[in-house]
C-alpha cells in the first residue's frame, strides 16, 4: 500500500496539471484525441482472449463437458467459455509420445481452433449481433478479466447425435444437427426470433430466455425430445415440446409448477 501511495500523488498531480493546461483557454480548445488502437501488446489481434495461446487442444475457463453416448466411440464436447467456443472430440485420445496433445476434431463458435476466441467475433464493441456461426459465452466487452468471470453451461445431445448449446450471453439455445456428420453451423434457435437477435426480455414470456447476466445455464433433452432449459436469469426452468419454440411448462414460480401461459 505504501508503494502505491508514493506513486499515486505524483501521477495525480501530473493529471491535474495537464487538465488545467488543456482547460485554461476553455473546454472548446481541448486537443483532438485519436483513440484508435495502433498496436496490440501480448496478443496479435483483438480476436484473442488467451494471450497468444488460442490453440485447438486446450481452452480457458472451461465450464462444462458433455459426453454423447449415442455414438461409438463416444463424442465429447467441452464448453470453452473464455474463448466463446465448443470443442468437440471424437473419442478419447491420450497425449502424443512427444508430450503434445491432439487437437479437437471440430470447433463450434469460431472459424478455427487456432487464432479466434472472441464473443460474436469481437470483444471490443458492445451489442455485436450474433450469427448462426458464433457464440458469446462471456459478456464482452463488460468483462474485466476472463479469470474472474468464468461461465458454465450444461450441453445436451439427443438420440440422433444433435447437439444443444446454451449460448448464454446471446440469450438463446442453439441446436446443431449432428455436427460431426454435417457442419458447425446452427440449425435451430430457441429464445430469439432469428439467429441475429440477442435481446434480453423486459418481461418473461413462454418463448423468451434470459441468461446473459447469470454466467450459468443448462439444457437437457428427454426421451420424448422435449427440450428443457434452465432459464437462469429469470430463475425458472422451461420445457419446450418437440418442434415447438413456445414452452408448455414452467418450473420455478412461487406456486411450484404452472403452465407457460401464466408467466
Amino acid at each position: 500500500m505504501r508503494t502505491r501511495s508514493v506513486w499515486a500523488l505524483p501521477l495525480l498531480s501530473l493529471a491535474l496539471a495537464l487538465f488545467a493546461r488543456f482547460t485554461a483557454a476553455g473546454a472548446t480548445n481541448l486537443p483532438a484525441m485519436d483513440c484508435a488502437v495502433v498496436k496490440y501488446l501480448g496478443t496479435s489481434c483483438p480476436n484473442e482472449v488467451m494471450l497468444n495461446r488460442i490453440v485447438a487442444y486446450a481452452g480457458a475457463q472451461m465450464g462444462g463437458v458433455h459426453v454423447d453416448t449415442s455414438h461409438t466411440p463416444n463424442r465429447f464436447y467441452v464448453f470453452d467459455s473464455a474463448n466463446s467456443r465448443i470443442l468437440g472430440f471424437y473419442g478419447f485420445r491420450p497425449a502424443n509420445p512427444d508430450g503434445t496433445f491432439p487437437p479437437a476434431d471440430l470447433v463450434i463458435g469460431q472459424p478455427n481452433g487456432w487464432d479466434h476466441g472472441a464473443a460474436n467475433g469481437c470483444n471490443t464493441r458492445p451489442n455485436v449481433p450474433p450469427t448462426d456461426r458464433t457464440l458469446a459465452l462471456l459478456p464482452f466487452p463488460n468483462v474485466s478479466s476472463t479469470a474472474e468471470s468464468p461461465s458454465s453451461g450444461m450441453m445436451a445431445t439427443d438420440s440422433q447425435g444433435n447437439l444443444y448449446v446454451p449460448d448464454t450471453c446471446n440469450n438463446r439455445v442453439l441446436k446443431f444437427n449432428d455436427p460431426f456428420g454435417t457442419d458447425c453451423i446452427a440449425d435451430d434457435v430457441w429464445g430469439q426470433t432469428s439467429f441475429t437477435n440477442r435481446s434480453r426480455p423486459g418481461t418473461p414470456s413462454a418463448s423468451s430466455l434470459n441468461m446473459d447476466r447469470s454466467f450459468s445455464a443448462g439444457v437437457e433433452v428427454d426421451a420424448a425430445n422435449n427440450l428443457w432449459v434452465a432459464d437462469s436469469g429469470d430463475s425458472r426452468v422451461l420445457r419446450f415440446p418437440a418442434g415447438s419454440k413456445t414452452a408448455d411448462l414452467v418450473l420455478g414460480l412461487r406456486s411450484g409448477v404452472k403452465t407457460a401461459s401464466s408467466v
